[in-house]
C-alpha cells in the first residue's frame, strides 16, 4: 500500500508512503500517482519516503523501485527517507546504488525528515 500527497505546497514538498509488502504493481502505481502530483506543483521538489510501515519489497518489484529512483531523481531537490527497519534499509540502499542516488538522506523519525526537507 503507498500514498502520495503534498505536505507543503511553498517548499514543494510531496510525501510517498509505504505500508506493508510493496509490489510491482504498487511501484507502477505510485509512479503515475508521483507523476500527477509533482505537475501541480513544478521542479524541482522535495520529497520525503516513508518506509516506516513498510515490511519489504517483493523480488519481482525490486528492479522497478530502482527505476523509479531513475525516473525522479532529476527533479528531486531534496530527498529525506524514514526508515525504521534494517531490512528495508538494506533493500533500499542496495537500489539507491544501482540508481547511483546519493541524495538520500535516511532519518528514524517523520519529523526529523519534514524539518530536513522545510528547511
Amino acid at each position: 500500500m503507498f500514498k502520495v500527497e503534498v505536505l507543503d505546497k511553498p517548499k514543494k514538498v510531496v510525501l510517498l508512503k509505504w505500508d506493508g509488502v510493496i509490489s510491482k504493481e504498487e511501484v507502477a502505481d505510485s509512479n503515475n500517482k508521483l507523476e500527477e502530483t509533482i505537475k501541480g506543483l513544478g521542479t524541482p521538489f522535495r520529497l520525503l519516503v516513508d518506509t516506516s510501515g513498510m515490511k519489504l519489497i517483493k523480488p519481482d518489484a525490486l528492479e522497478d523501485f530502482t527505476k523509479q529512483q531513475l525516473q525522479f531523481l532529476s527533479r528531486i531537490d531534496r530527498l529525506g527517507v524514514v526508515n525504521t527497519s534494517q531490512l528495508t534499509k538494506l533493500q533500499l540502499r542496495k537500489m539507491s546504488e544501482k540508481a547511483q542516488n546519493e541524495q538520500e538522506n535516511f532519518f528514524t523519525s517523520y519529523e526529523d525528515a519534514l524539518a530536513f526537507l522545510k528547511a
